[in-house]
C-alpha cells in the first residue's frame, strides 16, 4: 500500500505536544510500501525509518502558495495510485486535502481513505480523529457525507464539517484564535485580523431548494451549510425544523441567521438579544441554490476561504464521498 502524508505548516514528528499520539502516527506510516510526503517532512521520515518519497512542488504558482502546494502534491499522489492519504493538523488541513483529491478524481469510481492526525485549533471534524492505535489494521473505516459547493458551473471543493458564507473565518495568530480576512488568506496566504462584516446578501438575494423558492423573511447576514450524519438532534422544543431530518440516511441543513454567529470575540458569546434563524433540512435528492450576494460574502470551507466568483451557488449532500479510518468502536 501507498500513502501519502501532508501536514500543516510548521508541524513536526518531534513535537513535544503530541508526543502521547505521535508514536502511533509514526508506527503507522512505517506499514506503508511507500509514503509521499512534502520535502519539509521527507528527512525526518526517513530518520523514523518511514518508505519516504519527496514530492515536488509547482514551479509557477499563484494565490495562496499553501493551497497550489497542496492540489499539486495530490496530482503527484493520484497519478501514483496512492491508497491512504494522512495528513497531521486540524480540519482545515484534512479538508483541503480531501476536496483537492475528490475533485481531481471526480470522474474516477474512486473514494480516498484518509487518517486526520489531530493537530490543528479545533479537531472537530469527523475525519480528523484521535489516533490510539499503532497499527492501520487496528483502524476502522467509516463512510464520511460531505456538502458539494459549486460556484457558478465549477465545484470548489467539499465542506466535511460545514460551509460559511461570510468574508471572516476562525484562524490562529500570534497563539491565539482571531477572525481573519478571507480575501487575504485566499489571494495571497496572508492572516490579516478583521472583523466580520454583515453585507452578505443584496436586493436580489434569493434561495431555492430544487427550483422552489424558499420563504426567508429577516436580513442575512450569515449563512451555514451543514452535514448532519454525527449530529443526534433529540431537544424537540429548542432544534424545532431541524428534527424533520431524523430518519434522513444523508441529512443536511442550512441556517440562514440574522447576525454574525461564527465570532471569536467573546463579547458576543452572551448575546441576549432576539436571533431570528430560517433552517432548511435537505437530503441527498436535493440541490440548494443562493444567489443575490453582498460584497462580503466569500465561501468557507471547514475553515478554508475561498473567493466567490460568481453571484450562484449551489450545494448539495454527497452520500459517502470519502472513508475516514478511526480507531475500532470509536464512533
Amino acid at each position: 500500500m501507498k500513502a501519502m502524508f501532508l501536514a500543516k505548516p510548521g508541524f513536526s514528528l518531534y513535537d513535544s505536544r503530541y508526543k502521547d499520539s505521535i508514536g502511533n502516527l509514526i508506527a503507522i506510516l512505517r506499514e506503508f510500501q511507500t509514503v509521499f510526503t512534502s520535502p519539509e517532512l521527507f528527512k525526518e521520515c526517513k530518520k523514523e525509518k518511514i518508505k519516504a518519497a519527496s514530492l515536488d512542488r509547482p514551479k509557477n504558482s499563484q494565490g495562496n502558495q499553501y493551497v497550489q502546494d497542496i492540489n499539486f502534491m495530490v496530482s503527484q499522489c493520484l497519478k501514483e495510485n496512492v491508497d491512504v492519504y494522512i495528513t497531521a493538523g486540524g480540519d482545515g488541513t484534512v479538508s483541503y486535502v480531501a476536496s483537492s483529491t475528490i475533485v481531481s478524481s471526480h470522474n474516477r469510481t474512486f473514494r480516498p481513505m484518509f487518517i486526520g492526525f489531530p493537530a490543528g485549533t479545533a479537531n472537530a471534524g469527523p475525519i480528523v480523529h484521535k489516533l490510539g492505535k499503532a497499527s492501520i489494521k487496528d483502524l476502522s473505516m467509516v463512510k464520511i457525507d460531505a456538502i458539494e459547493v459549486t460556484d457558478g458551473d465549477e465545484i470548489i471543493g467539499y465542506g466535511f464539517n460545514d460551509v460559511i458564507i461570510g468574508d471572516t473565518f476562525l484562524g490562529t495568530k500570534d497563539s491565539q484564535m482571531v477572525n481573519l480576512a478571507a480575501k487575504a488568506m485566499a489571494e495571497s496566504g496572508k492572516a490579516e485580523i478583521a472583523r466580520p462584516g454583515c453585507n452578505i446578501t443584496s436586493d436580489s438575494f434569493s434561495a431555492t431548494l430544487n427550483g422552489n423558492a424558499l420563504e426567508i423573511r429577516d436580513k442575512v447576514r450569515q449563512i451555514c451549510v451543514s452535514t448532519l450524519q454525527f449530529d443526534k438532534l433529540d431537544m424537540r422544543a429548542i432544534f424545532g425544523g431541524l428534527l424533520n431530518s431524523i430518519g434522513e440516511e444523508h441529512p443536511a441543513s442550512v441556517a440562514f441567521v440574522d447576525r454574525v454567529i461564527v465570532d471569536s470575540d467573546p463579547s458576543t458569546w452572551n448575546y441576549r438579544g432576539p436571533v431570528s434563524t430560517t433552517h432548511v433540512c435537505f437530503n441527498e435528492k436535493d440541490v440548494l441554490e443562493v444567489s443575490g450576494f453582498g460584497a462580503d460574502a466569500q465561501i468557507i470551507i471547514d475553515g478554508n476561504p475561498f473567493i466567490r466568483k460568481t453571484d450562484r451557488l449551489s450545494f448539495r449532500i454527497v452520500p459517502w464521498a470519502c472513508t475516514a479510518l478511526w480507531d475500532k468502536g470509536e464512533r
